[in-house]
């Protein structure tokens, strides 16, 4: 296939290497590129709406569940727990990645 693309010309096959090279060396990166933004994008989005649900049930608490409370626990836990679940969505990703 080679030969039919570039001929018998070592000149004319080594020009075509070095396109195939940059070709796919630029499709990887393209794909790398979308990929970690695609997942930063998603992992935001989940991270949102877990702020938003969690928000919603905040806010359904009843008032004597407050009083009995200490100001700021909730909210304290909440914002750790999340705090928690965006490292681990980001270590997870890098980790994954990184090994590839």
């Amino acid at each position: 296939m080679v030969v039919g693309l570039a001929g018998s010309d070592p000149l004319a096959i080594l020009r075509l290497a070095a396109l195939a090279v940059l070709a796919i060396a630029a499709l990887g990166a393209c794909c790398s590129y979308a990929e970690k933004s695609l997942t930063t994008t998603i992992g935001q989005q989940v991270l949102h709406e877990m702020r938003r649900t969690l928000y919603a049930q905040i806010q359904r608490l009843s008032l004597a569940y407050r009083d009995r409370q200490q100001t700021g626990d909730l909210i304290s836990r909440v914002t750790g727990d999340i705090d928690s679940v965006q490292s681990f969505l980001a270590s997870g990703c890098s980790a994954r990645w990184s090994a590839c």
